[in-house]
């Protein structure tokens, strides 16, 4: 064979392999258009068309509009539920709510302001100096009186005053001491209300008529003086006994 003759069978070699590969060309770009064409016809959407022109992920379109994430969100809920639970089952702060709202209703409460007529004022005063075991001071009846009621020293003044003199003329006065104030008997009807404490004459002791004829003798006198004087010991009960009377 001539070389002429090789090198026409050659170039048709290389034409009819061209040709095949445009052929398996054209028939893959034809398949893969037919898939994107059945894709869509079942409803999915194509991935070129759900992603930008340059292949970029839009972040902003899977986040909320104020940029905070879902995922936070949830865990911040779920943190919050947690710490009421806990701050619920905790007893400290339960007590502490109670306080809280105790102290609260009490703040809300509207304070009443009760005032009282002179003659209530004069009932009560009466009553405490009368049940009072010793005389009671003008501070002291005042402390018996809220301060939502009104009552100051001046007004217990006064009714003080105007028991004095609605006990003028009574069996017993209202009178003021060094302590306070004191009902006590009349001395016009003294002699018949000491009845009730009749006491018989006290028998005192030999030791004790010494003691005090010395004292009354030599006074000022002291303890030891009386000793050397009566060459003996002074009882500490004739000292309290002679004191006393």
């Amino acid at each position: 064979m001539s070389d002429d003759s090789k090198k026409n069978e050659i170039n048709n070699e290389l034409q009819n392999s061209d040709e095949s590969l445009n052929t398996d060309d054209s028939l893959s770009t034809e398949d893969t258009a037919s898939t994107v064409e059945s894709q869509s016809a079942d409803g999915s959407i194509p991935v070129e068309d759900s992603l930008p022109a340059d292949g970029s992920i839009p972040v902003e379109d899977s986040l909320p509009a104020d940029g905070s994430s879902q995922v936070e969100d949830s865990l911040l809920a779920e943190g919050s539920q947690q710490a009421s639970n806990s701050a619920i089952n905790d007893p400290d702060i339960l007590a502490s709510l109670k306080e809280l709202s105790s102290a609260q209703s009490e703040v809300s409460k509207p304070v009443k302001v009760h005032i009282h007529s002179p003659e209530s004022i004069q009932h009560i005063v009466e009553a405490a100096i009368m049940a009072a075991s010793k005389a009671i001071s003008i501070d002291k009846l005042l402390s018996l009186f809220p301060e939502n009621e009104n009552v100051d020293k001046n007004t217990i003044r006064q009714a003080i005053d105007q028991l004095m003199k609605d006990y003028q003329t009574r069996g017993v006065e209202l009178i003021e001491v060094s302590s306070g104030f004191r009902f006590q008997v009349t001395q016009n009807v003294a002699p018949w209300v000491s009845r009730l404490w009749e006491e018989r004459p006290q028998k005192y002791s030999r030791a004790l008529l010494e003691t005090l004829a010395l004292v009354a003798y030599r006074q000022p006198v002291t303890r030891g003086e009386i000793e050397e004087i009566r060459g003996v010991s002074v009882s500490s009960q004739i000292m309290r006994t002679l004191v006393e009377r």
